[in-house]
């Protein structure tokens, strides 16, 4: 795996899982370009969790989501 820093768990779809719970923590604070680093880590995780499409599809959609910001 690419990502091997996370703690508790070697599970992929458990750290796939863990990537979008923080992405819609960065969303809620308004951190879309943080967002977009944990949803575009999930799918190395599990390719086919749909809920890592779903939440790409909805950061895609979001105004500016085609600009880089500059955040990291």
């Amino acid at each position: 795996m690419a990502h091997d820093g996370h703690e508790g768990t070697d599970d992929p779809r458990m750290q796939a899982e863990g990537e979008l719970s923080m992405a819609r923590l960065a969303l809620d604070d308004g951190e879309v370009a943080h967002a977009a680093q944990h949803v575009a880590a999930a799918p190395a995780y599990d390719p086919a969790l749909p809920e890592a499409h779903e939440l790409l599809a909805r950061l895609a959609s979001m105004p500016g989501a085609a600009t880089d910001d500059g955040e990291s």
